[in-house]
């Protein structure tokens, strides 16, 4: 048996990890990335999608505000497991929905103006 404190599995993805949140059926995590870029290129943003049955990626779905500033942050799955919101620290106050069947943005929800303010 497992220690509680041992490392069960090591998931290798392109980018680095920041927040992590798990679908109510446990069948997978939903993992924040961002990777800095060189120059003025945007920073890649996206969210893995982790199946916690083969520890393995089964997708990733790219993050596209075409800002330097990109940086997806809080996770969060609805209780039924059909969207997950991503909050996104880009300058502009926008949660991104997926759709956690199809692993596809289909909407963008501005929630405040530049800088946190209301718009």
């Amino acid at each position: 048996m497992a220690s509680s404190d041992e490392v069960l599995a090591t998931i290798p993805v392109d980018m680095e990890p920041r927040w992590v949140a798990i679908a109510p059926d446990g069948h997978r995590a939903y993992v924040t990335l961002t990777k800095d870029q060189p120059g003025d290129l945007p920073t890649r943003s996206a969210v893995a999608v982790i199946d916690t049955q083969t520890n393995t990626v089964a997708a990733t779905v790219t993050i596209d505000h075409r800002s330097n500033l990109d940086q997806p942050s809080g996770v969060v799955i609805t209780p039924d497991g059909r969207r997950a919101y991503v909050s996104n620290f880009d300058g502009r106050g926008v949660v991104d929905v997926i759709d956690t069947v199809t692993n596809v943005v289909v909407e963008t929800v501005t929630v405040s103006g530049r800088g946190g303010s209301s718009t």
